[in-house]
C-alpha cells in the first residue's frame, strides 16, 4: 500500500506567443480507492472559493507574509477554480498571468489535498463496523487496570 500523494507540476508554456506559467496538480491513492472515490464522491467539493473568500479556518496552515496579499486577491478572482475529487484525482491545470497565481493555486490545492485524504478515510471505512466507547471509557479503563496493579503489589508485598 502506497501513501496518497499530491503530484504538483510547474512550468513555463508558449501560449500564443508568450510565455505564462502553468501549474498542474494531481492526487494519487490506491487504485481501488481512488475508483471508489471517483465513481460515488466525484463531484463532492474539496475548495470552494466563496467559503474561504473570507479567511480559512483555525488549524488550516498560515501562508507566508509574501502570499498572503497574492492569495487573497486569488481566492475573490473569478478565475480561481472551485476544487472537486474527480478533478484533483484526474489532475487539474491552471494556467494564469501571474507566478503568484500559481503559488496561490498550490496553496490551495494542498488544502483539498488534506480535504481529500480526511474524506478518503471515511470512504475506505464503508462498509466497515466501528465502536466507539467514548474518552470517559478510556479513563475508566485506565484508572481500573491502575488499580489492579495497585492491589496485586500489595499482595505481593504482604
Amino acid at each position: 500500500m502506497t501513501a496518497p500523494r499530491l503530484v504538483i507540476r510547474k512550468a513555463m508554456m508558449d501560449v500564443g506567443g508568450k510565455q505564462r506559467p502553468v501549474i498542474q496538480v494531481q492526487a494519487l491513492f490506491e487504485p481501488a480507492l481512488q475508483a471508489r472515490l471517483n465513481d460515488l464522491f466525484g463531484t463532492e467539493i474539496l475548495f470552494k472559493r466563496a467559503v474561504y473568500a473570507q479567511g480559512f479556518p483555525d488549524g488550516t496552515p498560515i501562508p507566508s507574509p509574501g502570499m498572503a496579499p497574492a492569495l487573497g486577491a486569488f481566492l475573490k478572482n473569478d478565475a480561481c477554480p472551485e476544487i472537486t475529487v474527480k478533478s484533483l484525482l484526474a489532475g487539474q491545470k491552471l494556467q494564469t498571468n501571474s507566478l503568484w497565481d500559481i503559488v496561490a493555486f498550490e496553496y490551495i490545492s494542498k488544502r483539498a489535498f488534506d480535504n481529500l485524504c480526511e474524506f478518503a478515510a471515511a470512504a475506505a471505512e464503508l462498509g466497515t463496523e466501528k465502536h466507539y466507547l467514548g474518552q470517559a471509557a478510556a479513563d475508566l479503563l485506565a484508572f481500573t487496570s491502575d488499580t489492579a496493579a495497585e492491589a496485586a503489589a500489595a499482595a505481593a508485598a504482604a
